[in-house]
């Protein structure tokens, strides 16, 4: 796979969350979705900055 993006399933399994969780996150323009042929994919650095926030936000108690 291409290195500034991640599939479905990567950026799920980087994340540590379920697929509910993440599609929510998309939906909420969180993290933008690619078409890509038929792929779809999503930037890895939007994915990479959602993580770093998640463990801010669990650190601070949110």
């Amino acid at each position: 796979m291409d290195k500034e993006f991640l599939s479905t399933q990567e950026a799920i399994d980087y994340l540590g969350i379920s697929r509910q969780g993440f599609y929510s996150l998309v939906e909420r323009g969180k993290i933008t979705k690619v078409k890509k042929g038929s792929a779809v994919l999503y930037f890895r650095c939007e994915i990479e900055k959602q993580k770093k926030e998640r463990k801010i936000n669990r650190y601070r108690g949110r």
